[in-house]
């Protein structure tokens, strides 16, 4: 399958905790093997890196090592670190290579001017259920990121749920709406199972 061998190598830097979902939701669909996958965190023995490990991805301490094993590239990192880690691990980046952002409120073009030129360069904002292959993700492009590249990004997004494009400038509405909506969703649930308590019921 074309698309499966494109995802032959994934990076991830950072390995929080939506790094990790992701690379569980990838392992999970079939589209990447563990070993395929490296990882990096500013510790070896973070506690992040040691579950990296335990699902089997390669892991690092070295940002620049992620960038040279992979064709794609997920920025994971907490967004106050997004742009030194971009300037650090620019000197490897290859023009074939893709880069796609899980840093929340970081855009597309604070992105772009801290890579190379012509860098191409997708925003997206997974929510934790691609662990179980049920997320919601929207993503947002560069001009550099071309049609087939899309197809990649679809193709990585719809196996670990539903991944949709849409105008940058709804990015952090849909990010408060699909990353904590479902939270509210169990607020409730937990509300009403108090009720039933409330009214009698074992809890």
């Amino acid at each position: 399958m074309r698309m499966a061998a494109r995802l032959y190598s994934i990076g991830f830097l950072g390995s929080g905790k939506m790094a990790t979902a992701m690379a569980r939701g990838l392992i999970s669909a079939g589209l990447v093997r563990p070993e395929d996958i490296t990882a990096s965190a500013t510790s070896d023995t973070s506690l992040n890196l040691q579950r990296m490990k335990g699902h089997g991805v390669r892991v690092t301490s070295d940002n620049s090592e992620v960038v040279r094993r992979s064709s794609v590239v997920w920025i994971a990192t907490k967004p106050h670190t997004v742009a030194p880690v971009l300037r650090e691990i620019s000197p490897v980046v290859r023009r074939d290579q893709l880069f796609v952002s899980v840093a929340a409120g970081t855009t597309l073009n604070s992105l772009a001017k801290n890579l190379p030129e012509g860098t191409k360069v997708v925003r997206c904002m997974p929510n934790t259920p691609v662990v179980v292959r049920s997320g919601v993700t929207v993503y947002s492009r560069n001009g550099t990121v071309n049609g087939e590249d899309k197809e990649l990004v679809e193709h990585m997004l719809g196996s670990v749920g539903l991944g949709m494009e849409m105008p940058e400038h709804y990015m952090d509405i849909i990010t408060g709406l699909t990353g904590c909506g479902p939270s509210y969703m169990y607020v409730m649930v937990d509300a009403l199972a108090d009720g039933g308590v409330y009214a009698g019921i074992p809890k």
